[in-house]
């Protein structure tokens, strides 16, 4: 059986992907802080780690310490984007905060950190300061976000897609929400729904500690979100819902892979929270989930709000007991 390049790590994926033509331009975004200038993250004799990457791989450079923030910067690279060339925004390894929200309206963006072979090791950290910090416009569909770590705003999301922007991709990263006040508006991912279709998050790291969000955050009408691979650690306080929340007709939605843990007094109530009116079936469908003690019972991995239980199918989902359960496998979970 041939194996994908989706199943081989960060950096086996970086090596196979060399061979595929690419026409996208690479803007590289320098945290001007990362290294001083006698370290030499670029130096004048231009064999800096940066300099390097300049001379392999032409693109533009962006400097935070160029500009008035690293906001600005960051939108002066995606104004320079061109639509549907793949262009890249290379986030060189450093911290960078958001402190003014950004427009994201180019079609086939990439924002990528170094590739890692696990998002717990992304080099690059983001921190939002703003609510709302990316916005996605419905014209920037199949944006793909990858290897960077995430650090969000209390009372804020993150990313925000607008009604319309489709095919978003995030994979390998570390969203990190530890010692972020509690508010359950604190979220990763807001979408208006209305059409936010075929999106995928995968391969990612969480991390929380007091009563958030969910990571994820659907409304209205939307089809074909695929959540997979994740672990997720939950430390201290009551999380209500931890990965995905909806609000509307919605349908073809897979949750898989996943394994969450709890530790500090930490309990997470739902894994999910289906908001969906009508009456279909088999419009979510959860699989090989596993949890460890604690995280949520066995008959609360779903809530439903004005939802049917048929509109909901699980399949190999467990929750970890002492000595295992039936089977050695612990307690099924149930609708």
């Amino acid at each position: 059986m041939g194996v994908g390049i989706q199943n081989l790590t960060g950096s086996l994926q970086a090596m196979v992907a060399r061979g595929y033509p690419d026409i996208g331009q690479t803007y590289y975004l320098v945290d001007s802080n990362y290294r001083t200038q006698a370290q030499g993250w670029s130096r004048a004799d231009h064999t800096g780690p940066l300099d390097l990457w300049a001379e392999r791989n032409r693109g533009y450079v962006f400097r935070a310490g160029d500009f008035t923030s690293d906001s600005v910067c960051v939108q002066a690279a995606i104004d320079a984007m061109v639509d549907f060339r793949g262009d890249t925004l290379y986030f060189t390894p450093g911290n960078y905060s958001l402190a003014t929200a950004l427009s994201q309206n180019v079609p086939d963006a990439r924002w990528v950190g170094s590739p890692v072979a696990a998002p717990q090791a992304c080099r690059t950290t983001i921190t939002a300061a703003v609510a709302a910090a990316v916005g996605i416009t419905a014209a920037a569909d199949r944006m793909e976000v990858a290897f960077l770590k995430f650090i969000p705003l209390t009372a804020a999301t993150i990313f925000s897609a607008a009604a319309g922007a489709d095919n978003l991709h995030s994979h390998d990263f570390f969203y990190d929400a530890d010692g972020i006040a509690a508010n359950v508006a604190t979220i990763f991912l807001t979408a208006a729904g209305n059409t936010n279709n075929n999106c995928k998050v995968e391969r990612f790291y969480m991390r929380t500690d007091a009563a958030q969000g969910p990571l994820l955050s659907f409304g209205a009408t939307f089809e074909g979100l695929v959540v997979r691979d994740y672990e997720h650690i939950h430390n201290a306080g009551v999380l209500a819902t931890a990965i995905l929340t909806t609000a509307g007709a919605c349908t073809g939605v897979l949750i898989a892979d996943g394994h969450g843990f709890v530790g500090g007094g930490g309990t997470v109530t739902n894994l999910v929270n289906w908001n969906e009116s009508g009456a279909d079936t088999s419009c979510l469908h959860i699989r090989n989930v596993r949890n460890a003690i604690g995280y949520c019972a066995a008959n609360a991995l779903v809530a439903l709000t004005g939802s049917e239980a048929a509109e909901v199918g699980l399949a190999g989902c467990y929750l970890d007991v002492v000595s295992g359960g039936a089977g050695g496998l612990g307690t099924t979970f149930t609708a």
